[in-house]
């Protein structure tokens, strides 16, 4: 009772907004005109599909967004939100759903919106980033509810994830200006927004699989790590196989999504832990929101959800080991990076950074038993990969392809578990296959910008004590990861895995540097990639704009505040 008593007019403000959502629904329900939609516009898609598949119908499909006029044709305003037509392919077996949107009523809802809590700010009640968020949570789920469920939910996160990092860069630039020194306090502070950050990014890879594999029959995620060894061994296998084995009677593009989203989880988690136990200060928050840190799975979704993530796990769990010393750490960590090797072999490239950390950073007493631990998991995959069991198979995607619809009774074809994924080359490829697909496809441009995006990523850590100290050793580490540039064309994501691990060591690091007489500058200067700088996957072959966020042809983070209302 407390709580409401302190928040009436909170309270209030959220009855207002959802008394009005209710009213422009009756008022609209009530135009009699009839329009020449699907069913009159009298359906939502969710409807739509609950009656689909209550009639047995279990075809794959695919969702797609038209804008309705509404002016002068005032009584296509029901349409918005409603499903508006849709059409069946006999060939494929797939259902179009059409459903109705208009960007201009968004707007106009969105404008009266900010004009109604600028006049609750003025006259009425202060509102803190918590608050307001909040708000703009209730105003955004009402205005999408009808929408398909991804839409709802994913909208309002992305709008989060972006006010939330904008909120981190404010909030401690506001403390470098006033001269703060990065006390317990800020540190407190900074925790509970990235916190918040983290929560909103684990919901969204959740989600934004979920859309990918459900309604928009993007399938390469689901592909990649569906891998097993029905079409043969191969190197890849080990994470479908353990997939396929535990649900058997599941919704298995569900335990795809939810298997990813645990392991981002725990990945987060992790690093929470670790930020929580280090001493810190204002240049390990600016990496929290850097590009080449989390908010990477969010600008580059596609490059951000690849096996390696296994390998991040297996690494975070070594770090908070050392930090925590409860033995199960390392026995996880172990078997982790096990599981992660025999799931693809790029998570032999997180080695290093491991042993880096071992010997280097961490004051853990049995250093060489675990070095012994981590190249033991290491040679049985060389053992593995070099023995006849893999030198004599071939992996037949196709057998895999139509052994994983029958099992699991999917709704797709095998063109479209195939699609974009190139696993004929990618599993069945050797070392000069690969080698060969990648130089036919670099450029004088390739280089150029990733060139910028390697130098600008290493200057978060340029003038640091874990740099300084660590140099030569660090040197050795980069050029460990040099073959990953030379086999695969995902230079993108080698960056990720590069910066992923530096940086988390740096986040663990116990002596960090004081802050600095130009902390401003600093601090500005390294903040400034997190709002201009995308780091693509792949390719970046045609010029500097591909690494540049606000290109948008795609989903950056902060391409979202022109596209808030583009589906």
């Amino acid at each position: 009772m407390q709580i409401i008593k302190n928040n009436k007019s909170l309270i209030a403000v959220v009855l207002f907004i959802i008394l009005s959502f209710q009213l422009f629904n009756y008022l609209i329900e009530q135009i009699d005109e009839e329009v020449v939609y699907f069913e009159n516009c009298s359906v939502t898609f969710s409807e739509e599909l609950n009656s689909n598949q209550k009639s047995g119908l279990i075809n794959s499909f695919e969702v797609m967004y038209e804008r309705v006029p509404v002016f002068p044709e005032f009584g296509n305003i029901k349409c918005i939100n409603k499903v508006i037509g849709k059409s069946f392919d006999l060939k494929d077996s797939k259902t179009t759903y059409y459903v109705g949107y208009s960007q201009m009523i968004f707007v106009i809802q969105g404008i009266f919106f900010i004009i109604f809590t600028l006049f609750l700010f003025k006259f009425f009640k202060t509102l803190n980033f918590i608050e307001f968020l909040f708000l703009l949570n209730i105003f955004l789920f009402y205005q999408f509810y009808g929408l398909p469920i991804y839409i709802l939910f994913t909208q309002i996160i992305k709008l989060n994830i972006l006010a939330i990092t904008c909120n981190i860069f404010i909030y401690n630039f506001n403390q470098i200006l006033s001269k703060q020194t990065f006390n317990s306090e800020i540190k407190s502070k900074n925790y509970s927004l990235i916190v918040f950050l983290f929560s909103n990014i684990s919901l969204f890879i959740f989600f934004e699989h979920m859309k990918n594999f459900n309604y928009k029959n993007y399938l390469i995620h689901f592909s990649s790590w569906s891998i097993d060894y029905t079409g043969g061994m191969n190197r890849r296998g080990l994470i479908g196989e353990l997939i396929t084995l535990v649900s058997p009677n599941s919704d298995i593009k569900l335990v795809v999504a939810v298997l990813i989203s645990i392991i981002y989880s725990l990945i987060l988690y992790n690093i929470l832990k670790i930020f929580s136990i280090s001493r810190q200060n204002y240049i390990s928050v600016i990496m929290t929101i850097s590009p080449f840190y989390m908010l990477f799975v969010i600008n580059d979704f596609r490059g951000g959800n690849s096996k390696e993530i296994i390998g991040f796990l297996a690494f975070s769990l070594i770090i908070l080991y050392n930090f925590k010393k409860d033995g199960y750490l390392i026995y996880a960590s172990l078997l982790t990076y096990i599981i992660a090797i025999y799931s693809h072999s790029v998570n032999v490239f997180i080695f290093p950074f491991i042993i880096f950390y071992i010997y280097k950073v961490s004051d853990i007493k049995r250093k060489n038993a675990l070095y012994i631990a981590y190249s033991m998991c290491l040679l049985s995959l060389v053992g593995f990969v070099f023995s006849p069991l893999i030198l004599n198979s071939y992996f037949d995607q196709d057998v895999w392809c139509l052994n994983l619809i029958q099992n699991f009774s999917l709704p797709h074809s095998c063109a479209d578990l195939l699609d974009g994924n190139m696993l004929d080359l990618k599993v069945n490829g050797d070392f000069f296959d690969n080698i060969g697909y990648t130089f036919e496809r670099i450029n004088l441009m390739t280089f150029l910008n990733f060139g910028i995006l390697f130098f600008i990523g290493n200057s978060y850590l340029l003038k640091t004590k874990l740099v300084s100290i660590n140099f030569k050793e660090l040197i050795v580490v980069f050029i460990s990861l040099l073959p990953l540039f030379v086999v695969a064309l995902d230079w993108g994501r080698w960056l990720f895995i590069l910066f992923f691990c530096l940086f988390t060591i740096y986040i663990s690091y116990p002596d960090k540097n004081e802050d600095s007489r130009n902390l401003i500058k600093t601090y500005i200067f390294l903040a400034l990639p997190t709002f201009i700088l995308y780091v693509p996957h792949c390719c970046a072959d045609t010029s500097l704009r591909n690494i540049i966020s606000y290109n948008l042809d795609t989903f950056h983070l902060f391409d979202f505040i022109f596209k808030i209302y583009s589906f």
